[in-house]
């Protein structure tokens, strides 16, 4: 499925730009939560192993670091129409929804582990779902995005 316009109004660079300047924004937001919470855990509480929180956090610094970078190659990607910057992106958005589908496959399997009433099983449902559809929809996106400037770089012969 090839999508034309983000959200069925905007050009579909918009919707690229959007994409990366808000993962890049939630995985630089996230790194200062994480610094945070590493500075709360040394003030706090004294029975922190510190090795152990010091490999962690650095380990998720290093991986936000990293999903900074794809994210910075998709708005660059767009900027400059290059299927290659974009398709590094991509990549993720399908380790994503790999990921997601594993998430509502282990909260489906295992809901009825916990006690529950329904509401908050309804409440559960309704965010595993509108979680999954807008990953595929970033997915559809980004998938959109990467043909699009691959066409415009190697256009398709026709034979007539």
């Amino acid at each position: 499925m090839r999508l034309e316009k983000f959200l069925f109004w905007f050009d579909l660079e918009l919707g690229g730009t959007i994409i990366g300047y808000y993962h890049l924004l939630i995985y630089f937001v996230s790194i200062i939560a994480v610094i945070i919470s590493f500075i709360l855990q040394l003030i706090y509480y004294e029975n922190v192993n510190l090795l152990v929180l010091i490999v962690l956090t650095v380990v998720y610094i290093l991986i936000a670091l990293f999903l900074i970078y794809l994210s910075w190659q998709l708005i660059m990607g767009v900027e400059y129409r290059d299927h290659r910057r974009v398709q590094k992106f991509r990549i993720l958005c399908m380790i994503g929804l790999v990921l997601n589908i594993l998430i509502v496959i282990a909260a489906l399997t295992q809901i009825g582990r916990f006690e529950l009433n329904g509401y908050h099983i309804t409440i559960l449902i309704v965010y595993l779902i509108i979680s999954f559809l807008t990953q595929v929809y970033i997915f559809l996106v980004v998938d959109s995005l990467y043909k699009k400037f691959r066409d415009e770089e190697f256009p398709r012969r026709s034979f007539k």
